[in-house]
């Protein structure tokens, strides 16, 4: 039997963002709806991205992925997709 999929699935493609990608975590974990998943892909970030996501993947809804290298907004997005 197939696992049931999230009411909402939140696509997030990630670049460079290490000050503000907590906050956009934070705002969707207040979110009254808890039937989510967050899908981060990294576009080769060079900052501290990968860093600051890693410390909430202690929630399960929450899934990341890095590109080894950057691709730009639209693969990015369709990897998410996939």
């Amino acid at each position: 039997m197939m696992a049931s999929r999230p009411t909402v699935s939140v696509i997030t493609p990630a670049y460079n963002v290490a000050p503000y990608i907590g906050q956009c975590i934070e705002s969707l974990q207040a979110q009254t709806l808890s039937d989510w998943e967050m899908l981060i892909v990294d576009d080769a970030s060079a900052d501290e991205t990968p860093a600051v996501v890693q410390g909430y993947l202690h929630d399960p809804r929450i899934r990341y992925m890095r590109n080894e290298q950057n691709l730009g907004p639209g693969a990015t997005r369709n990897r998410a997709l996939d």
